[in-house]
């Protein structure tokens, strides 16, 4: 099994699935992106009040948005 193998499920992979499941759920929206990681950057376009960016715990950080 090799490390950078596609199906293995990485915890900020299932951090980021259960984020997107839990808000397309709780809105009724469909479209919501998430990306969890230590570095990253990011040029989005969003809907009005539908953008989030916050750290969880030192080097787990979390971006969130509807396009």
């Amino acid at each position: 099994m090799a490390i950078n193998d596609p199906n293995i499920k990485t915890a900020l992979k299932i951090f980021s699935d259960h984020i997107r499941a839990r808000l397309e759920t709780m809105t009724g929206k469909k479209g919501w992106n998430v990306i969890c990681g230590r570095n990253f950057g990011a040029y989005v376009t969003h809907e009005l009040r539908s953008y989030a960016y916050f750290t969880i715990c030192p080097g787990v950080n979390i971006l969130v948005w509807c396009g």
